[in-house]
């Protein structure tokens, strides 16, 4: 029932029977298959972090190995039932399963992590490899099923909770050993989480911005000519995520001047190279420059970012986007017309952009020009 999509009716009964043949504890709460699975690993996490807090010599070695497989299983258990579907290290994160049940399972599992005991310390643990390196993984698939299941309020908790102090450093660590799903899942942690951090709410800001340069670092990386077309298509996906991650980012105006010191010049960079490659069928390439220009247009609301975004060469990519070919729905020209407006109405940036000298004003006309209709919309 968990893996058919279309059949809601098992999978309500399937539920049903849970429930009705659930145990309950003292406090009259409902002990099933998926309450056993997230009490297993609040329990273990917590032996096996008390075990490490006294010592190794503590326990045996091979209760200590059987305490710490136990937690991967039942972080991998629990991920599953949240719908996280592992994909293996060589694959970018995918979109959790779910069905009418996905919001009820992330809930409880976001109270477990959250409500566990050391509550500050039990997420980035996990996370940075504290209860053995095979938990990184299966720890961040359930991380991840939570927060793609999840909506606001739960990313809020989720942040206060310290989630993205291991942010920077899972990032790294990817890169390092070539993991595509670690960095995937990683950058969609800070995606959902990072536009509610601030300062002295549950740490991690300082990651999230560090976070932002290594995925700025990776948006301008070139692609490798000798590359197969599947290495090609992950690395074109990978700098997709690196855009839609800067674009939430991007509603968090306590990270406008990091996206703009930082960011910004290889935001312009990644829009000249799709500029020049433009494609009308690459709906993946298309959302992307989509995105770059609105976490663009956010940043230069305010007037020192603008002339940043200009100095930066934005103009150029801008003019070429706009001269190029598209289709009636396509987003491109209408946003790029609107970074165009909210420079020209800042003089300094405007100065800097050199409208005349870059023939945007030529670009600009000729975009309204094919815009116009004879017909009435």
């Amino acid at each position: 029932a968990l893996n058919d999509e279309h059949n809601e009716l098992n999978l309500r009964r399937l539920y049903e029977a849970v429930d009705a043949c659930g145990s309950r504890d003292a406090k009259g709460r409902i002990l099933n298959l998926e309450n056993s699975c997230l009490t297993i690993v609040r329990n273990t996490a917590s032996k096996a972090r008390k075990s490490m807090i006294l010592g190794m010599e503590s326990l045996e070695s091979a209760t200590q190995t059987a305490l710490t497989s136990c937690l991967d299983a039942a972080l991998r258990a629990s991920a599953a039932l949240c719908g996280h579907i592992d994909q293996g290290r060589n694959a970018t994160a995918k979109p959790a399963r779910k069905d009418i049940y996905s919001h009820r399972r992330s809930a409880l599992a976001c109270d477990v992590l959250i409500n566990a005991k050391p509550a500050p310390v039990l997420l980035p643990t996990m996370l940075v490899g504290g209860f053995g390196h095979e938990s990184v993984a299966s720890s961040l698939g359930l991380v991840l099923a939570v927060v793609q299941n999840e909506e606001k309020a739960s990313h809020l908790k989720l942040t206060q909770s310290g989630i993205l102090v291991p942010a920077a450093d899972l990032l790294k660590s990817a890169l390092s050993h070539g993991n595509l799903f670690q960095f995937s899942a990683a950058l969609t942690l800070v995606r959902c989480c990072g536009p509610h951090i601030s300062a002295g709410q549950g740490g991690g800001t300082e990651s999230v911005r560090e976070a932002i340069r290594i995925a700025t670092n990776v948006l301008v990386l070139p692609l490798n000519p000798g590359a197969s077309l599947e290495q090609l298509e992950s690395q074109e996906k990978l700098k997709s995520e690196c855009i839609e991650t800067l674009e939430a980012l991007s509603q968090n105006t306590a990270l406008w001047s990091v996206i703009s010191k930082d960011a910004l010049p290889s935001i312009v960079k990644f829009l000249r190279m799709t500029a020049q490659v433009a494609s009308q069928s690459n709906l993946q390439r298309q959302a992307a420059t989509c995105a770059a220009l609105r976490a663009v247009l956010k940043i230069i609301k305010s007037p020192s970012h603008a002339v940043a975004a200009a100095e930066a060469g934005i103009a150029d990519p801008l003019g070429i986007l706009l001269s190029a070919e598209h289709k009636d729905e396509d987003e491109i020209p209408m946003i790029a017309l609107e970074v165009l407006h909210a420079i020209a109405s800042n003089e300094q940036a405007r100065q800097k952009a050199k409208f005349l000298e870059n023939g945007l004003v030529r670009n600009i006309a000729s975009a309204l020009g094919s815009a116009a209709t004879d017909k009435p919309k």
